[in-house]
């Protein structure tokens, strides 16, 4: 996004953005219990976390907001300004990208283990 690279090595203790035509580090964070980079909305960084959705700034790595939820279960996606999260206990939580706050969670799905969710049309 915006000519910058945002990533999370399982290796590193840090998440890292790069400069895309340099290859120049712009700034690094601390990954905390981040597992993967969800997604970039708005010079916004969702990262995932095993308790939770995390939201850091694009331009220098500083925290918006961290929202918790559970363990998850898959990768996630965003839509309309919301990123749903699959949940290892069944349930998909709905967290509202402007404000962090967790607008829903659904009802268990029983029949069968959440996992990556993708969106079609």
């Amino acid at each position: 996004s915006q000519q910058k690279v945002v990533y999370l090595s399982p290796r590193s203790g840090h998440i890292h953005c790069l400069d895309l035509m340099t290859g120049k580090s712009l700034w690094s964070a601390s990954r905390r219990d981040g597992e993967y980079v969800a997604n970039v909305v708005e010079n916004k960084v969702l990262v995932v976390g095993r308790q939770g959705l995390r939201c850091m700034l694009l331009e220098d790595g500083g925290e918006v907001w961290n929202a918790s939820t559970a363990m998850p279960s898959g990768r996630g996606l965003c839509l309309n300004g919301q990123f749903i999260q699959p949940l290892e206990d069944g349930r998909l939580a709905v967290i509202d990208v402007a404000s962090g706050k967790l607008s829903g969670r659904s009802a268990p799905f029983a029949e069968f283990p959440l996992g990556h969710l993708i969106a079609d049309d």
